[in-house]
């Protein structure tokens, strides 16, 4: 169901049964010459030079073999999702193992790696999002045959990808990533960079070459070398060779061919000896031994993919290196080519919106002799510290307050360790194969004392437990209230910023007039039509307010479920996922539709209200203030405070439902600002479907509490 999802959504198309797996591949493969386009030029010089790199790296087995070795070393790489909600860990998790349509992990970083090293161009991948924009969350990713990327060098849409029918879907940024090995720094290639094949071609092509050569001078049935003793004519020569060859094929020869040894017809002459080489060594070819060529195009393969000798092939013990310089060379690895793939995807992973903000993508390979070297330095200081503290020169707290000052503990370790309390931790951590677990809590080597608890009246308790409860809930409300009311903010100042622009530049509002009698009625009609506007309030105040509106009203209608999970409902947060999404539709809809009329309203009060006041006198910029706390920061927080309480209940009540809640009960803030009438409701139990919500009203902080075997569930 997941896989055909992403499926829909995403730009490729699945092969038809006449097209077949190879579809027009092997046409271009077959026509590519020997000779490589050179590097630069337009986008077409790239693409067709990067056909050639395809075609030319499978046909020298040696740089094939380096490629599979990291290609598939890197994909191999173990890496883990870190954050403080189990489900989105998993989810994420989840995601990323159903890359590339449901092939996996593995496919989309073998696929994406051997593009990385193989293609100037780069490698590529698809971000499927829930929906265009681009704050939507991401679905799943699937790599992008480079081949068919074209970079175009717009903002708008930077990459064009020509799908198997020859349809191009221009890709907006959010909607692909874009990657290159060592990219140019010239403006017009548009991040096309030099591929590890690229650095290495011209040995790769020499080595190629010798090896042709070697298979053809060890092959075949024809001799390869023709020994001469005495004189010979030309006919008895080739009666020679002729019978030589004949006697090859009788006796099974393929590769191997014994010499020609041809006697002289006058045995009273002295002999002669002519020996005629007919394929000389590869010596007499390169200028150099076949064994000094071999180890400096190893060594050339390790500098053009970024890793060392010995990742490749055993480090020999003269020329180029010893085991000392082996140990040392593997010390050194890590920043270089493996590190940087990892990190490449992690920044990709992390900083372009493709996992959630609340969860972290970081690999968990280690250089084995960097933690060894590092165990080793800590160890010695831990003992320097153990004297000082022995000795009294140093407090067990000083020591925490040099391991904090050094980043060697968090500040959080810090103030439990430093206060006597338990270390615990509420982050999950989940590896690539391994599901996602909250960590257990880690008690405390000594117990701490129990301090007295202070009796609370009967009649107090069930208040008391609610406040307790209640902090998460209330505290978090408040944080999402804040952040609604910033995004607001901001899109409220922009469409005033919009909307000025459109006063100050039309004529309707009479910029001319010098007196308020001046004006007809329908100038007046004019001037209190500009809130119908229908391209303002389509291609301008809609967008801009669903932007802002929409993931945060996901997000508390989500941490809403959430909060009910934790109170121990059966909450089955994927059927609450689809539910919220259809929420979130008719919820825009109607809240963008009820916004739109009172913003329409407020600004046709304040143009008539400019009107009566006397345009001439007091001109537009009056006006203009006049409009102004239609959209200005109060306005963002109210509209910030009333949302968030009825995305919040509704999400309650979304969660309720989906764990079979039938009954619940309303609980109030307990605090000065409840509402009378609301304190009335305290305790009172309605049918889910029955009864006044908190959503019902505006800055409401009251709460519907499940109900559960006729007791109120708070915690």
């Amino acid at each position: 169901m997941v896989v055909e999802r992403l499926r829909d959504r995403s730009v490729t198309d699945r092969p038809t049964f006449e097209e077949g797996a190879w579809g027009n591949f092997i046409l271009w493969m077959g026509s590519i010459a020997d000779d490589i386009q050179p590097w630069g030029g337009g986008s077409g010089n790239f693409k067709v030079r990067d056909k050639q790199l395809r075609q030319f790296w499978i046909r020298e087995p040696i740089l094939a073999s380096a490629l599979y070795t990291i290609t598939i070393r890197d994909a191999a790489f173990s890496w883990t999702i870190k954050g403080d909600q189990p489900r989105t860990v998993k989810a994420t998790q989840d995601m990323l193992h159903q890359a590339n349509l449901g092939k996996g992990w593995l496919d989309f970083a073998l696929k994406w790696r051997l593009d990385y090293l193989t293609q100037d161009n780069g490698a590529f991948f698809e971000v499927i999002r829930q929906s265009e924009v681009e704050t939507s969350p991401c679905l799943g990713i699937n790599h992008l045959d480079a081949g068919r990327c074209r970079r175009t060098g717009v903002d708008d849409w930077p990459i064009i990808y020509t799908d198997r029918k020859g349809k191009d879907h221009k890709m907006l940024p959010h909607q692909v990533v874009a990657t290159s090995d060592f990219p140019s720094p010239i403006e017009t290639a548009n991040g096309v960079g030099l591929c590890a094949v690229s650095r290495m071609l011209r040995m790769a092509q020499l080595m190629r070459d010798i090896g042709i050569r070697d298979r053809e001078r060890a092959s075949g049935m024809d001799s390869k070398l023709l020994h001469i003793i005495g004189g010979v004519g030309k006919q008895a020569l080739e009666q020679v060779l002729e019978g030589h060859k004949a006697q090859q094929i009788e006796q099974g020869y393929q590769r191997y061919s014994k010499p020609i040894i041809f006697t002289a017809l006058d045995p009273d002459k002295p002999p002669t000896v002519a020996t005629l080489d007919l394929a000389p060594n590869p010596e007499q070819f390169t200028g150099a031994s076949y064994d000094t060529v071999m180890k400096w195009y190893i060594t050339l393969l390790a500098m053009g993919l970024g890793v060392d000798y010995q990742d490749l092939a055993p480090l020999p013990s003269r020329g180029i290196g010893g085991s000392q310089q082996s140990l040392i060379l593997h010390q050194k690895s890590k920043g270089k080519g493996p590190e940087l793939f990892m990190k490449t995807i992690e920044h990709v992973f992390n900083f372009h919106g493709i996992i959630p903000k609340n969860v972290h993508f970081e690999y968990s390979e280690k250089d084995i002799a960097d933690e060894i070297e590092q165990a080793e330095l800590q160890k010695t200081n831990a003992e320097t510290w153990k004297l000082h503290v022995q000795s009294r020169v140093l407090t067990p707290q000083s020591v925490r307050n040099i391991l904090l000052d050094q980043g060697l503990i968090s500040q959080e370790i810090f103030d439990q360790e430093s206060a006597g309390q338990p270390d615990v931790t509420d982050e999950v951590v989940a590896r690539d194969d391994e599901p996602a677990e909250k960590p257990e809590t880690k008690p405390v080597t000594k117990p701490l004392p129990k301090e007295p608890v202070p009796e609370v009246p009967a009649q107090a308790k069930a208040v008391e437990t609610r406040r307790r409860v209640g902090k998460f809930d209330q505290r978090e409300r408040l944080k999402w209230e804040r952040e609604m009311g910033q995004d607001m903010g901001k899109a409220l100042r922009k469409i005033f910023n919009d909307l000025k622009k459109r006063i100050l530049g039309t004529k309707a509002l009479g910029l001319f007039a010098t007196h308020q009698q001046e004006f007809t009625a329908q100038k007046q009609e004019d001037i209190a039509g500009l809130p119908e506007s229908q391209l303002f309030w389509r291609e301008m105040f809609g967008p801009t307010m669903v932007e802002a509106m929409a993931p945060n009203a996901r997000k508390i209608a989500l941490g809403a479920a959430e909060f009910n999970l934790g109170l121990g409902l059966p909450v089955n947060m994927e059927a609450v996922n689809l539910e919220v999404l259809d929420f979130s539709r008719t919820y825009m809809t109607e809240w963008l539709s009820k916004l739109e009329t009172t913003t329409r309203d407020g600004l046709r009060k304040a143009i008539v209200t400019w009107q009566e006041t006397g345009l001439g006198e007091r001109g537009l910029p009056d006006l203009i203030d006049s409009i102004k706390p239609m959209f200005n920061d109060a306005r963002a927080a109210n509209i910030a405070a009333t949302e968030t309480t009825r995305v919040f209940d509704q999400g309650n009540k979304i969660a309720h439902l989906n764990a079979g809640v039938e009954f619940e009960q309303w609980q109030t803030a307990m605090d000065n600002d409840v509402r009378d009438e609301h304190q009335a409701l305290q305790g009172h139990v309605f049918p889910i479907n029955e009864g006044p919500r908190p959503s019902d009203y505006i800055n409401c902080r009251c709460d519907r509490v499940p109900v559960v075997n006729g007791r109120a569930i708070t915690g």
